[in-house]
């Protein structure tokens, strides 16, 4: 069943598809997410624990926005929930920078948002959720490949879905985790989390009602920063 929220949700997405600019584009909404984390390990056997520091790159989109304040999608580990401390900046497709900060991190979902002060152009939320055999495409930055005015671009077939998780014939590896996927209209049915094992062909995403429930988040934490 859906919530009264989630069906107005929808109806909002479907008004903002129809009333867009149909020339629009798609990688306005796509960012770079540069993440510096440090952890404290204590081996066992030692007396001692140590800080340990990495630095790591990630995808993320814009899915909602109130024109000042935007929601940045990405997946849950790219947020690194178990860090002691953490620095997460993300990079537009002009190459501006911003800070962020964690607004929630669902690690059994391995979804995350981020809030950022500044207007990115939100992708919309396909109203309808992926079919089997049909095509589909990521934006996503694998291995941190991307630069201002340059956002890889994979395509492949969906393959159906279980209860906890999608599955797309796309290639993704490090570094596309949190990457949309998109329909042939530019919207939403899914988001890169993971890839098996030494065979990347195969794209692991949530599922388009998880996405869903994420956008409905999304759009709940801006109404409840107005307040």
């Amino acid at each position: 069943m859906w919530s009264k929220f989630s069906i107005l949700l929808i109806v909002f997405l479907f008004l903002a598809g129809c009333c867009a600019p149909q020339k629009r584009n798609w990688e306005d909404s796509f960012l770079l997410v540069r993440v510096t984390s440090a952890a404290i390990a204590c081996p066992i056997g030692e007396d001692s624990c140590k800080l340990s520091s990495e630095g790591f790159v990630g995808s993320g989109w814009s899915i909602a926005s109130d024109g000042e304040t935007s929601i940045i999608a990405t997946a849950g580990h790219v947020c690194v929930p178990n860090a002691v401390l953490r620095t997460i900046i993300v990079f537009d497709n002009a190459g501006k920078t911003y800070d962020s900060t964690v607004i929630k991190i669902d690690e059994k979902l391995d979804t995350c948002l981020l809030k950022i002060r500044g207007n990115i152009p939100p992708l919309v939320i396909s109203l309808v959720s992926p079919k089997v055999r049909e095509h589909y495409v990521a934006m996503s930055a694998p291995h941190g490949m991307w630069s201002p005015g340059i956002v890889p671009v994979f395509e492949g077939l969906f393959c159906g879905k279980d209860k906890s998780a999608a599955c797309f014939t796309m290639f993704s590896t490090q570094g596309s985790s949190g990457g949309p996927i998109l329909d042939r209209n530019g919207e939403v049915v899914g988001m890169v989390l993971a890839v098996p094992k030494d065979f990347n062909a195969i794209t692991v995403s949530c599922t388009y009602e998880a996405l869903v429930n994420l956008s409905e988040t999304a759009y709940l934490s801006l109404s409840e920063k107005k307040k």
